[in-house]
């Protein structure tokens, strides 16, 4: 059974806006394990040796959300999260305030 704490750790996501106002959440642990993995294999030389780093910097990254988020802007793009990604919100579009300004273009079909 998990702790209370891991509980709290797999529901920690990463909140992204784009610069079309679209919001989207990505789980903590997907970069948090992308990372572990990473270090797992650079540092450990036995199947034990990985399985322990894997652990340890999994639980370390998820503790400190800097970490998550620098290794997910300077580490993985988003094909590798995208999977993952949950569109939380549209973007926000004042139609009213922006119709005059709008661009406006003429077709015929």
């Amino acid at each position: 059974m998990r702790s209370m704490s891991e509980k709290q750790e797999m529901r920690k996501s990463i909140r992204v806006t784009f610069s079309n106002g679209s919001v989207w959440e990505i789980p903590a642990p997907i970069v948090a394990e992308d990372r572990a993995r990473y270090y797992a294999e650079k540092e450990g030389k036995t199947s034990e040796e990985k399985a322990r780093v894997f652990k340890e910097e999994t639980e370390f990254c998820l503790s400190d959300n800097s970490e998550i988020l620098d290794w997910a802007g300077n580490n993985m793009k988003w094909e590798d999260v995208k999977a993952h990604a949950v569109k939380v919100e549209d973007a926000r579009v004042d139609f009213e305030g922006e119709w005059s300004n709008a661009k406006k273009s003429i077709t015929q079909k």
